[in-house]
């Protein structure tokens, strides 16, 4: 009330107060006893006197007491009948916070001549671009969300958000009934409840209900409307129609993390069977729609006591494990990340996890971690040794670790690719094993660099493939992998180290 809060301060106040009534109430009553006290201070007032409203008012402006911004009046008797009135500000619609190292962009459609509203405020208008991380928002009517990047999300009407793509939680409360979500395929009308919405720009919108029941109707063909209730789930169809999915509430939070979340991701945590295979998923906007991966015994595979949970044995039998995926393609940015177990003795060139063209020597057409036990002279000729190491073959070039990982234990696997080349030519890729930076020995078909170009989704390119020997390699992959992760995004060194400390509920 003196003027000398911080703004940081400011906005922590105001999350008390508006969380707690109780402190609400309290800090009411020390507003009017303070400004009672300053008008009685210059103006002594004869017992039962009124001190007139202006001047309070007044007061109050030139003492800028703008933390008080919560829309309350209040009454108080001192020295006879004392009444006095503050009048204070609407609150903001909604406030948010974000989880450590979230990045994001807020904007206001604010009139001609008026001031943008201050801090972490989500008002009519208001426009929020989420690249990276979580947020939370609290809005006064009580409704909670959680909104995970990629978002973009504008505040059309007081219970109405615009949602152009994003992973979002809300949970409405009874008293709320009737909040909104429109997306690019649908609108969704709560009944009072929980719900989760993830929308992208290349797969239809998908709607999961955890309680309650909300109203969906469809933009598309006759806007088609449904009611659906707790479990339920549906993913819009181009027809106008709606299509039952299964019901899964993993791909959403329903809490702001502690500690810095992952980007976008596809994650195989090998960990149980669904429908006869492996699913997958992830934040990403591909992994909802992924089918389990398949795998049968004819593949030698079974899942075993892991380095998280359980793990994915593979055995020998030249039997690939074919994802859904096709993987990241071209030259863009990505990092593939897991523990892996190798048996002691190695292999000489058995292919872990890669996607691809494997027909492609003279490009650089392939992604293909590999563990081996060669190593190459400055004319790459192949020398076998006792011991294996991490080899990632693009095709034209291949890059190997000198670390040896082939005693029977578990090892942390990364490798991050900023996309593009360095100022030599090469990709530049940064290797870890078990979180720390691992130098490389670089090896190219030819003198000349050749870019990086992942070949996906053409005739002869592999999906994401697990154990499956690459073609005219000795042999194929025998071994456990657990805790697979595939980022479309360069990880820094910090958070890959943050994978090396599974079960963190930020990694997931």
């Amino acid at each position: 009330m003196e003027g000398c809060v911080t703004p940081e301060e400011r906005l922590a106040l105001e999350e008390i107060l508006i969380g707690d009534e109780s402190a609400r109430l309290l800090y009411l009553d020390i507003v009017d006893v303070h400004n009672l006290l300053e008008q009685r201070g210059e103006h002594p007032a004869a017992p039962g006197e009124v001190v007139p409203m202006d001047r309070i008012v007044a007061r109050q402006k030139r003492r800028s007491a703008r933390i008080a911004a919560f829309g309350a009046a209040a009454a108080i008797a001192a020295a006879g009948i004392v009444s006095i009135f503050t009048v204070l500000p609407d609150a903001p619609t909604a406030r948010f916070q974000v989880a450590p190292q979230t990045q994001f962009t807020l904007t206001h459609a604010t009139p001609a001549g008026e001031t943008p509203p201050e801090g972490n405020v989500f008002e009519v208008g208001s426009r929020l671009q989420l690249a990276h991380g979580t947020l939370q928002l609290r809005f006064a009517s009580g409704v909670e969300g959680i909104v995970r990047a990629p978002a973009d999300l504008t505040l059309r009407e007081r219970d109405l958000v615009a949602l152009r793509h994003g992973n979002v939680w809300f949970q409405v409360p009874e008293n709320a009934r009737g909040f909104k979500v429109d997306t690019p395929e649908f609108l969704l009308t709560d009944l009072g409840t929980e719900f989760g919405i993830v929308s992208r720009p290349e797969s239809p919108d998908l709607v999961h209900v955890m309680q309650g029941a909300v109203e969906i109707v469809n933009h598309r063909g006759d806007g088609h409307d449904l009611t659906l209730t707790a479990y339920q789930s549906r993913r819009a169809l181009p027809d106008g129609g709606w299509e039952e999915i299964a019901f899964s509430s993993d791909a959403f939070l329903t809490e702001l993390p502690s500690t810095p979340a992952l980007p976008s991701h596809l994650y195989w945590s090998f960990d149980q069977l669904q429908g006869g295979g492996l699913p997958v998923t992830g934040t990403h906007l591909s992994a909802g729609q992924l089918p389990p991966t398949p795998i049968s015994r004819e593949s030698g595979t079974s899942l075993v006591e892991g380095r998280v949970g359980k793990a994915l044995a593979i055995g020998s039998r030249e039997r690939e494990i074919v994802t859904a995926w096709e993987g990241v393609a071209g030259g863009k940015a990505r990092t593939v990340a897991f523990w892996i177990k190798v048996p002691r003795g190695g292999f000489r060139d058995a292919q872990v996890v890669g996607w691809g063209n494997w027909n492609s020597n003279r490009i650089n057409g392939q992604w293909s971690f590999r563990v081996t036990n060669n190593t190459y002279s400055a004319d790459n000729t192949a020398t076998p040794t006792d011991a294996s190491r991490v080899m990632l073959v693009l095709g034209h070039c291949w890059l190997t670790t000198t670390k040896d990982i082939d005693d029977g234990q578990w090892h942390h696997i990364a490798a991050s690719y900023r996309g593009g080349s360095g100022p030599s030519g090469r990709p530049e890729v940064s290797f870890y094993i078990d979180g720390i930076p691992e130098p490389l020995s670089y090896h190219e078909w030819t003198a000349s660099p050749v870019p990086v170009n992942t070949l996906t989704g053409g005739p002869g390119d592999s999906p994401v493939v697990l154990g499956a020997p690459p073609r005219g390699a000795p042999e194929a992959f025998s071994g456990q992998i657990d805790e697979l992760y595939i980022f479309p995004s360069a990880l820094s060194e910090t958070e890959i180290y943050a994978l090396t400390h599974p079960k963190d509920p930020a990694t997931h």
